[in-house]
């Protein structure tokens, strides 16, 4: 009986750090050959002890997605094409300065994903590559997630407890209410000549 060939090659285990986010949790990737057998948090990685999100887990199917991009694409008249790393990069580059040049600068937006910190390529050539373009569009996982949070978090502190006070009290007479008319906590209620307000 022959043994499968597969079955000739070793496995392997790597240990290796997730790229998707800031926690960079440790990863334990066991391999045969180019095949990935396993993806599982990292017991010995002293800050995420061997705990793993979905994402981490899905590394293998993005890997191994059969509609995953592995060469540069060109879109034609007939469909798609692939051409070579050189004329997709010479094609990219024409295109931005036709782009920057018709439209203005702002029309070429640039996004910084989390995997950009996790990449050398990308931290000490990403500034450099978009300060030509001289772009103020530039969003990132900053810009979409926590500045909404943290505009929300200002303008609170503007608005003070005396602002947050008077907006519940606007709330409170806008909606229906189980209190006799024209009483809040048994005293009358006195609104600068406003008909009695139904309170909660």
């Amino acid at each position: 009986m022959q043994a499968n060939p597969a079955e000739t090659i070793p496995e392997r285990t790597h240990y290796r750090a997730c790229n998707l986010c800031e926690a960079i949790c440790g990863l334990e990737i066991r391999v045969r050959g180019t095949e990935i057998l396993s993806i599982r948090g990292d017991a010995a990685d002293p800050l995420s002890r061997g705990h793993i999100c979905p994402k981490a887990v899905a590394l293998k199917d993005i890997h191994q997605d059969p509609d995953r991009l592995r060469k540069p694409m060109r879109r034609t008249a007939e469909g798609w094409e692939e051409i070579s790393w050189d004329a997709a990069l010479d094609l990219a580059a024409e295109r931005l300065v036709a782009i920057s040049q018709q439209h203005g600068a702002a029309s070429i937006a640039a996004y910084y994903g989390n995997p950009n910190v996790h990449n050398y390529g990308s931290m000490t050539h990403g500034s450099r590559a978009l300060a030509p373009l001289k772009t103020r569009s530039r969003y990132s996982a900053t810009s979409v997630d926590q500045l909404p949070h943290q505009l929300l978090a200002f303008r609170l502190r503007q608005m003070g407890d005396h602002g947050l006070a008077r907006r519940a009290a606007m709330h409170r007479r806008a909606r229906p209410s189980a209190s006799p008319v024209g009483c809040s906590r048994g005293r009358p209620l006195r609104l600068k000549g406003r008909a009695p307000t139904v309170w909660r």
